[in-house]
């Protein structure tokens, strides 16, 4: 097998097939030549192009409106401005791009296949933008799987701050440039124009390695870059996250199934330990399960494409598969904003904020009372001296960090005998402890963002 240059293999190439070539004359021209037949780009549609436009325009607004109410949710309310709720903006940054731009693009170039009807610059654009959007979006899940991993396993050495939240998100998006531009350089869109038709295809151009295979006697070339790229992102976008995500929940399982929190041996307390838990497996499942169902396909795609044989690729069956794989790796996007979002209570009630249902709130504060409620509560408040001794309390446990013997304080208030004492409880000048404001203090088991008492869910 002797290696020789690309022209004198291009030259016996055509020596080769002049047969073939004498049945039709082929043309190739780069995009800025004008196409001058007329042609229709969309084929006929048939009841299964109908089903491909209604399953996409169903993950496109289902998936939009999902992913910027997730957006507004942590924009608009202070509360959910904390580290955890930042990964989960920026994986609903991606997510609504990948519905915005690459879904519609996609759904357009299988209606209009095998001509390509977007242009040179989508050409380049699209599948750089596809893959910087579903790059970021999955090095997104992996740190968020990261960032609980270590608030959990290690709540008291790990510092998560806000500014470290931030650079880990400008690393995952200059990855996914990086990871990206190859595409920038190697797709090219290109006109074929033969005796009845013509056709834009956007097609790849790697560089090749050309060489004379003297037993076969021909030429043949090998894209020499293409399949080590391609095995990179199949690494990159599906065998590394699945590794991080099933070690880091599988650790975090593990340590709240031996944890304990005080007092949940008592009886009241081990039904809603199973509960919590119980709903932290099924999160850590749903995650899981979503993903591997949602990449595998494409990730089988991406690496047959690259390693596969010539005619399993042309065949119709895979061009159904090929669809359907880019398909439900879309839908992730849709899938993500209910699992992250919709399954949490935190950010179901900032749904209703954000959206005004159920009652009114200023700033996203307290739910405003109506009348006949403040009413109410001031009548009680001001009559009831039980209540009086009960808010005194309150107010001793939070600036002192000490609650009083309940009959002590509650009977003299009552009867009014000890009243300067309670008074003079009230002036002590003792303030709470306050982290720093870009410090979001590493939690404790119980302060965790699974709650064995509080019976909160996993992000």
């Amino acid at each position: 097998m002797a290696h020789i240059n690309d022209s004198l293999c291009y030259e016996i190439l055509l020596l080769d097939h002049s047969a073939e070539m004498t049945n039709f004359s082929l043309t190739i021209m780069d995009s800025s030549v004008n196409i001058t037949k007329e042609q229709s780009y969309f084929k006929t549609f048939n009841s299964q192009d109908y089903i491909k436009i209604i399953a996409y325009v169903i993950v496109i607004v289902g998936g939009l409106l999902g992913n910027i109410s997730v957006i507004l949710t942590v924009a608009l309310n202070r509360s959910m401005r904390t580290t955890i709720n930042y990964y989960v903006a920026n994986l609903a940054v991606a997510d609504a791009l990948i519905c915005m731009i690459c879904m519609g693009a996609h759904l357009l170039m299988t209606l209009t296949r095998p001509v390509y009807a977007l242009g040179g610059f989508m050409c380049k654009f699209n599948p750089f933008m596809q893959m910087t959007c579903l790059t970021s979006s999955v090095l997104t899940l992996s740190a968020i799987s990261c960032d609980r991993f270590m608030a959990i396993m290690f709540p008291l050495h790990v510092r998560i701050t806000k500014q470290r939240t931030s650079i880990v998100m400008q690393v995952v998006w200059i990855l996914s440039i990086i990871v990206s531009i190859p595409f920038l350089l190697v797709k090219k869109h290109e006109v074929y124009e033969f005796q009845d038709f013509v056709q834009p295809v956007c097609t790849e151009r790697w560089p090749m390695d050309s060489y004379y295979d003297e037993k076969a006697g021909h030429c043949d070339s090998v894209e020499k870059y293409r399949s080590t790229y391609y095995l990179m992102v199949s690494i990159t976008l599906y065998f590394l996250p699945i590794f991080i995500m099933i070690t880091a929940y599988s650790l975090i399982l593990w340590k709240l199934w031996i944890s304990e929190v005080p007092g949940e041996r008592h009886a009241a307390n081990i039904n809603v330990q199973y509960r919590a838990r119980k709903k932290v497996i099924k999160m850590v499942l749903v995650v899981l399960i979503a993903f591997i169902l949602c990449w595998t396909p494409m990730q089988s795609v991406i690496l047959s494409s690259a390693f596969g044989a010539a005619n399993t690729i042309n065949s119709y069956w895979y061009e159904d598969f090929t669809f359907f794989s880019y398909y439900i790796a879309y839908a992730n996007s849709f899938m993500n904003p209910i699992i992250y979002g919709g399954f949490n209570k935190t950010f179901r009630e900032g749904f209703c904020i954000v959206l005004r249902c159920g009652f009114r709130r200023e700033r996203f504060g307290r739910p405003r009372l109506d009348g006949s409620s403040r009413v109410l509560t001031n009548s009680l408040t001001n009559t009831s001296p039980f209540l009086k001794s009960i808010r005194t309390r309150s107010r001793m446990t939070f600036t002192t960090g000490v609650t009083s013997s309940p009959s002590r304080y509650a009977s003299r208030t009552i009867n009014g005998a000890n009243k300067t004492a309670s008074q003079k409880s009230n002036n002590i000048e003792m303030k709470p402890f306050q982290p720093h404001k870009d410090v979001e203090v590493a939690p404790s088991l119980k302060d965790t963002c699974v709650s064995i008492l509080d019976e909160k869910e996993l992000l």
